[in-house]
């Protein structure tokens, strides 16, 4: 039943984002510092940079250099060699031992001068770089919701962390190495096509917000600890401040709220509108549900196809996939009420969307205005 806005109601859910075995086995390779009051730190990495230089091996002499000393003792009747030589190479093997922890010092302080995101008990911080202060992205004092999406071709895996602050993107790169990793973490994502550029994951700072994949499973993890009902949770406002929430199978739009556990209405379109000299193109979502009446709107990158496949590569496509798929498609309307209008993120379109198609149906061919389609 639609009925004014609610307080807003915090989920805890037994869902998690991966399992327990694959939590144990990635918290045994990640190794990620923590900080102290329990801050963790996720580095984040530019696939563009080089390499980092390769440690040193000369640590691996130390064992040559005792087991040579201990020969030396053993074999050798000269008291000068056995007494000097030994030394020598013990003193040898203890200066690679302090190298190797100088240096492995000196490798942990620069990274915590990299750019990286620093997770405490309270909050969300992003640090951009050397000698630049880390800045708070994310309250986690207050309800905020983390929603991934994903390419169809599988490649490309992004966080938006949405709340009052705004949207924060983390993103990842999936290929045949991090595919087992970020298996579960896919199949709970929702399928975006034609938005390869808000893949990118630019930060704040202009580079990108790449975390790798048993980091980013990491992130997500620790994330979910404290509120595990994040990932099915959308906190944004419209551009004109109201709130526009999906939480606890309830969409908030200003002041209504629909339930999605009740029969609705909804269906997916696309309008143009003049904007000075220019027709701009806009989608939408229009829900409906006991005489309560919005619309989802956000700028539509262009009329082309949604995406650009192989032959026969639609059928090698999930079936998750293809529900999104089936999802995106709208057809031509005449531009709905402005009073009825709520813009949001583009990208979160998708997400409502799948949340709507998973509630019930009122009638799945409303009655709508149509025109012809747009040129």
């Amino acid at each position: 039943m639609a009925s004014p806005r609610n307080d807003h109601r915090t989920v805890s859910t037994a869902r998690t984002s991966v399992s327990a075995a694959m939590k144990r086995l990635e918290a045994a390779k990640r190794g990620e510092p923590r900080g102290p009051s329990g801050e963790r730190r996720f580095e984040l990495f530019d696939p563009d940079a080089p390499p980092p230089p390769k440690p040193s091996r000369a640590a691996l002499l130390v064992l040559p250099l005792l087991v040579s000393a201990l020969l030396i003792v053993a074999f050798v009747r000269s008291l000068a060699v056995r007494a000097l030589l030994p030394l020598a190479l013990a003193a040898a093997a203890v200066a690679l031992l302090v190298q190797r922890a100088r240096g492995k010092s000196r490798a942990r302080r620069e990274s915590m001068l990299r750019r990286g995101l620093l997770l405490r008990p309270h909050d969300l911080r992003f640090k951009p770089g050397r000698g630049d202060l880390a800045r708070s992205v994310l309250d986690r004092t207050q309800p905020f919701g983390a929603t991934l999406l994903s390419t169809h071709r599988r490649d490309r895996l992004v966080l938006l962390l949405t709340s009052e602050r705004g949207v924060f993107h983390v993103g990842t790169t999936i290929d045949a190495t991090s595919l087992p990793v970020l298996d579960e973490l896919l199949a709970r994502s929702t399928t975006v096509a034609g938005e390869d550029a808000a893949f990118e994951s630019i930060g704040p700072d202009g580079q990108p917000m790449l975390l790798a994949a048993p980091a980013f499973v990491a992130f997500i993890d620790a994330l979910c600890e404290d509120d595990p009902g994040c990932l099915d949770r959308v906190i944004v406002t419209d551009t004109k401040g109201a709130p526009v929430v999906l939480d606890d199978g309830e969409l908030r739009v200003d002041r209504f709220a629909f339930d999605l556990t009740a029969p609705l209405e909804w269906r997916a379109l696309v309008f143009q509108e003049p904007f000075g000299q220019v027709m701009t193109l806009y989608q939408g979502t229009w829900i409906r549900q006991n005489g309560s009446e919005v619309v989802l709107v956000s700028l539509l990158p262009s009329l082309g196809p949604i995406l650009e496949v192989e032959p026969g590569e639609i059928a090698s496509l999930d079936r998750a996939v293809l529900r999104d798929l089936r999802l995106m498609q709208a057809s031509a309307e005449t531009p709905p009420p402005r009073e009825q209008r709520h813009a949001i993120e583009r990208l979160l379109m998708m997400p409502i969307r799948s949340s709507l198609d998973r509630a019930p149906r009122k009638s799945r061919k409303p009655a709508a205005p149509r025109r012809s389609p747009l040129h």
